[in-house]
Parts: C-alpha cells; sequence; structure tokens
C-alpha cells in the first residue's frame, strides 16, 4: 500500500510540474502594430461591445450574429511604409466551422459602448478572405481580394471589421496575443 501511495504521489507531482503549451503570441518583430481597440458587433441588434478583450466571430445560422470591429491607430513610423494584415490564433483560441474570415474596411471606427443600432457597423469595401488557424497564422484565399495582402499603410486610425464566412462558424481570441495585425 506504501509503495501505491508513494507511486501515485510521485505521478502526480510529474504530471503538475510538466511544461504546459503556452499561447503562440504576437510576433516579436519591432514592426507591427497591434490593434488600440477590439469591439464586439451584435449584428441583430447592432449592439457595440466596445473595447473588449477578446475577439469574436460567430455565426449561428439562426441570425445572432457576432462580428468583430478593430482600430489601429498607425504610428508616424509607417508613414510611406508597405503594410500587410495578418491574423495569428493563439493555441486556446476557439474555432469551429470552415475557419473563414472575411476583412471589410470601416467607415469610421467603433464609436463607444451601443446597446442598439446607432451607427452599425460602418462596413466597407471586402478586402480579404483568409483562413484562420489554431496556433498559427492565417492564410489568404485565392479567388477573393486580397488588397491588405500588400498596401500602402495608412495614417491616423485605420477600422477593419472581421466577419464569418458561412452559417456555422466559431472564431474567439485573446485579443491581449492574437488576432490581426499590421506588419510594415
Amino acid at each position: 500500500m506504501q509503495l501505491l501511495t508513494i507511486t501515485l504521489a510521485s505521478l502526480l507531482s510529474f504530471s503538475f510540474a510538466a511544461p504546459v503549451a503556452s499561447p503562440k503570441p504576437w510576433p516579436a518583430d519591432p514592426n507591427i502594430v497591434k490593434p488600440t481597440t477590439i469591439s464586439q458587433y451584435e449584428v441583430s441588434k447592432g449592439a457595440i461591445h466596445f473595447n473588449t478583450p477578446r475577439g469574436k466571430v460567430l455565426k449561428t445560422g439562426n441570425g445572432q450574429d457576432w462580428t468583430t470591429l478593430i482600430t489601429f491607430d498607425m504610428p508616424a513610423a509607417t508613414a510611406g511604409k508597405t503594410c500587410e494584415l495578418h491574423f495569428i490564433l493563439e493555441s486556446a483560441a476557439t474555432l469551429s466551422g470552415s475557419g473563414l474570415l472575411d476583412v471589410f474596411t470601416s467607415l469610421a471606427a467603433a464609436p463607444g459602448e451601443r446597446t442598439s443600432w446607432g451607427p452599425g457597423n460602418q462596413r466597407n469595401n471586402h478586402v480579404a478572405r483568409v483562413k484562420v488557424a489554431q496556433g498559427g497564422d492565417a492564410t489568404y484565399q485565392t479567388g477573393y481580394p486580397q488588397v491588405v495582402k500588400s498596401f500602402a499603410c495608412p495614417s491616423g486610425k485605420w477600422p477593419i471589421e472581421v466577419v464569418g464566412v458561412y452559417d456555422r462558424d466559431d472564431v474567439q481570441w485573446d485579443g491581449s496575443i492574437s488576432g490581426a495585425y499590421l506588419k510594415y
């Protein structure tokens, strides 16, 4: 009995001491711009959940869809440079369905918390379709716009909206370590 107790205690201490895989963080590159604001948009209500810690793109098939409004404050260092939009998901992110996201520019950044129809999502031009990967980088899909794969870096605030593609998609991420970012 004593041997069983000692063996069990040893196994338990080993399993608790084993390293845990950490989520894949933002790239360690000085030439990236992370979002300044991530907001969740409830499509059916027009509600904006402003400056949330998580991105959420959800299509349920019953009209209760969510998109994510992302705003980048472009630093002066990006002036005259070429930007690339990237999307990385940490390994602990939620990913179900097709994993396809459409990216749109927005006419204006999310203005703040809204409980119902106000400014809406301000969706503008379709600029990309990407396939996200848990614990990795998204890939651009051929046959769709790829405007933001390489473009003149914008100045000031640059807002975009990330939208699910098919009827049942769920992509959620920790905005402090992953999601959309710009490289220049």
